[in-house]
């Protein structure tokens, strides 16, 4: 079976992708603030070391979507910058 040969990826498919990547790295940013501020309304008449732990628990999206926001940004100037060449 043989492979077929691709070319060089295009910048504007390099900008799409990275596009991609900060929408869903801001839905989980976004999640992540929601999510904060639901504990903070459901656990504020609790004591503190309980809001800290919802809180806490609430981080998962937003430590996903920052890695993902990073990554988009440096694809879309990879892609602007092969764009202007």
């Amino acid at each position: 079976m043989q492979r077929e040969q691709t070319g060089p990826v295009k910048p504007k498919n390099l900008k799409r992708t990275g596009l991609v990547l900060i929408l869903a790295g801001l839905a989980g940013v976004g999640m992540t603030a929601a999510g904060m501020i639901n504990s903070y309304k459901t656990e504020a008449i609790s004591s503190a070391p309980t809001l800290a732990e919802a809180i806490s628990d609430s981080m998962v999206p937003a430590s996903i979507g920052a890695p993902l926001v990073l990554a988009g940004l440096i694809l879309i100037v990879h892609g602007w910058w092969r764009g202007r060449g």
